[in-house]
């Protein structure tokens, strides 16, 4: 076995449902960097400076607030040692498979093998349970032997909360069984690939995946009836991912220097003019003008208001409102009430009869 650019800890969740990706990736995959993941970066890059004490905690936002008093809290109750945003590799038969970086792990002193990852509080909502990424770095921390075999293993999800769950008695030996077969499949020359929902959503080659095309063209027929609508519209976050990753690969593929037939890389419309030194230009108005004249003030809204001053809550809530939001469309379990609507009948096709 060898190691593939795709084979990450994060990236098994797809390689165990479509095979086939991995080597798509290796040829085709280009990292993206969403505003989502920036953020999340930066929450990372805020968490593991405060557990290393480079910085301090007032400095984070209460998300990032939350998440290092919790593992800290758990250190100062257990014991034991912490990695923070260390690097863990996974051999298999003298060969380098995977490595990975947790957020954070604990080995508390009673032997416990405690991985913490931090999600932003605004993405998918990511259970814990035979987690596959965590699942990839307990196999790698255990496997290295710089611990002794732990008496428990425990994933901790930090996203809205603490999502917490045990792996039972023999879980990982199960799991690394599995993951060698996953690697295996993966490796083969005909390894199938399976469009899906779950298996395509990160997958950075998806532009260059036929199946995925022919299966969104599949789902998306014009069709006259409801049924065939309601198909459609299942597809839609589906189709959006491949367009928006389309679009990314091209402009990549530009950016790069490559030529794309019909298409060609030029400026946006002029962006608004901006200030070169925002301090220059308000010392230079200040002394000519009022205030109200160069200043915008603007309260900040009440959920801002909520993070920088907590112990304001019932006074914030008394001065502040939640407008009605509008209505979305969403699957049948999801937890929220219908939204009780009146009833039409269907109208029968005027005719020209008497």
């Amino acid at each position: 076995m060898k190691l593939w650019p795709s084979f990450r800890p994060s990236s098994f969740e797809r390689v165990r449902l479509c095979a086939g990706s991995a080597r798509l990736e290796r040829k085709y995959g280009r990292d993206r960097q969403t505003a989502a993941a920036t953020k999340g970066s930066a929450q990372h890059e805020d968490a593991r400076a405060i557990l290393k004490e480079e910085a301090t905690l007032h400095e984070a936002d209460p998300e990032v607030q939350d998440y290092v008093a919790y593992i800290e809290l758990c250190h100062e109750l257990f014991g034991g040692r912490l990695w923070i945003e260390e690097t863990f590799q996974y051999r298999a038969d003298g060969n380098l498979i995977f490595e990975g970086t947790p957020d954070c792990v604990h080995l508390d002193d009673s032997g416990g093998l405690h991985i913490h990852d931090k999600k932003f509080r605004h993405g998918k909502t990511v259970s814990p349970v035979e987690n596959t990424q965590m699942s990839c770095y307990a196999l790698a921390i255990v496997r290295s032997g710089i611990i002794p075999e732990p008496s428990s293993i425990m994933f901790h999800i930090h996203q809205r909360g603490v999502d917490t769950w045990g792996a039972p008695p023999g879980y990982l030996a199960r799991f690394e069984r599995d993951l060698r077969d996953w690697i295996v499949k993966a490796e083969a020359k005909d390894a199938k690939r399976y469009p899906s929902e779950q298996a395509c959503r990160y997958c950075s080659a998806q532009a260059f995946c036929p199946e995925l095309q022919a299966y969104i063209k599949e789902h998306i027929q014009a069709s006259p009836s409801i049924p065939a609508l309601a198909e459609a519209y299942s597809m839609c976050d589906m189709a959006i991912t491949w367009v928006e990753n389309v679009k990314a690969q091209a402009l990549g593929h530009l950016q790069a220097g490559g030529k794309l037939p019909g298409y060609k890389l030029v400026k946006k419309l002029a962006a608004p003019l901006r200030w070169i030194d925002a301090g220059n230009a308000e010392e230079y108005f200040d002394a000519k003008y009022t205030l109200d004249d160069i200043f915008n003030r603007k309260l900040r809204t009440p959920s801002q208001m909520l993070n920088i001053l907590p112990n304001e809550m019932i006074m914030i809530q008394e001065l502040s409102t939640r407008p009605e939001s509008k209505p979305v469309i969403a699957k049948e379990d999801d937890k929220r009430p219908a939204i009780e609507v009146p009833k039409f009948e269907n109208l029968e096709p005027e005719t020209d009869e008497e």
